[in-house]
């Protein structure tokens, strides 16, 4: 006799846990730019084992958002502008087609989902919450990718625009300053995706992109 039960889902594993808490340490600034990470304060601190900590930082390595050295340990990615524009060169090479790709798998409630979190990003960024627009802002582009239909595509425009995102984050939280992004641009992308023209939407995209990104590779930000 078979009965209606709902399976249980296994338990996310505790160096998850523990990059998601660092993750978000360097994201809002607390673990700053260059900061060598000592395994044994950052157990301490999270209450868990160093090796609980040593697990969790290839994650974070492959995020971009860690550069460990042989012999020398882990310490928080320190973006160089030209870093910074290898980066954005990378960028857009991958996300206008991917974003293109996704169009063709828009649904209705694929689109509301995008639309409920560009209005997310439009009031987060009216109010100058500059760490949870830039979290959205990275919530909706990883959706898109997601639509592409492409794991291996989702998966190198994750690991290219992680330490992007964190840096832009981490600069806006330094100035304590309000994004110069018009808040109206992912809206323009939405527009754009419906509309479904791939050539359009490559186009969009890539001009965008470099409209928001150049100034931080060029020092203008």
């Amino acid at each position: 006799m078979a009965f209606s039960l709902k399976k249980i889902d296994p338990p996310v594993p505790l160096r998850s846990h523990v990059a998601a808490s660092i993750r978000e340490a360097i994201l809002r600034g607390n673990l700053k730019p260059g900061q060598r990470l000592v395994e044994r304060k950052l157990a301490a601190e999270l209450g868990v084992s160093q090796i609980a900590v040593r697990e969790a930082l290839p994650e974070l390595e492959h995020e971009g958002l860690l550069t460990r050295t042989p012999n020398v340990g882990a310490h928080v990615t320190e973006l160089s502008p030209a870093k910074l524009g290898e980066l954005l060169a990378v960028r857009l090479m991958l996300e206008p087609p991917a974003m293109a790709l996704a169009s063709r798998n828009l649904t209705p409630q694929a689109i509301q989902e995008l639309q409920s979190i560009v209005d997310q990003y439009n009031r987060f960024a009216a109010a100058g919450d500059a760490y949870q627009t830039v979290r959205t802002d990275f919530s909706f582009h990883q959706r898109i990718w997601k639509l592409a239909g492409n794991e291996t595509l989702a998966r190198m425009l994750t690991q290219v625009c992680t330490p992007t995102f964190a840096f832009v984050m981490i600069l806006l939280s330094y100035r304590h300053s309000r994004l110069v992004e018009p808040v109206d641009v992912h809206q323009l992308f939405l527009d754009t995706l419906v509309q479904g023209n791939a050539d359009r939407i490559q186009k969009v995209v890539r001009e965008q992109l470099q409209e928001a990104w150049m100034p931080y590779v060029t020092g203008g930000r």
